[in-house]
């Protein structure tokens, strides 16, 4: 937990946290049981990787966030983003699952907004 706190507090010293941002990442967080440290953290694993996409996946297509705000806000460069939302909508049209998971985040998400 303090991991997680340790990135939001950057990202606010880089640039106003975008609450939206913020909800995205605890949405996810609390909805697939991955601590946010973990999220904003360096892992590479295929799991931790995934849930990360789906933030970026979210912040991006669902709540219109630019590519560059996304990169700042889990401290990735850009183009990182826009491959991982490639990657992202590939799985979801592959995967009914996980295409009902995002729709049920971003309602989720809608309702708080």
């Amino acid at each position: 937990m303090e991991e997680a706190k340790s990135h939001l507090n950057e990202a606010k010293e880089e640039e106003p946290l975008d609450i939206s941002s913020k909800a995205i990442l605890m949405a996810v967080s609390n909805r697939l049981g991955i601590s946010p440290g973990q999220i904003l953290g360096d892992s590479q694993g295929k799991e931790v990787s995934l849930r990360r996409g789906l933030v970026v996946y979210l912040a991006k297509r669902e709540s219109g966030h630019s590519g560059k705000q996304v990169a700042n806000f889990l401290h990735r460069d850009p183009s990182v983003i826009v491959r991982t939302v490639e990657k992202v909508e590939g799985k979801i049209q592959e995967d009914n699952i996980l295409r009902r998971l995002v729709e049920t985040l971003a309602r989720s998400l809608a309702k708080r907004g």
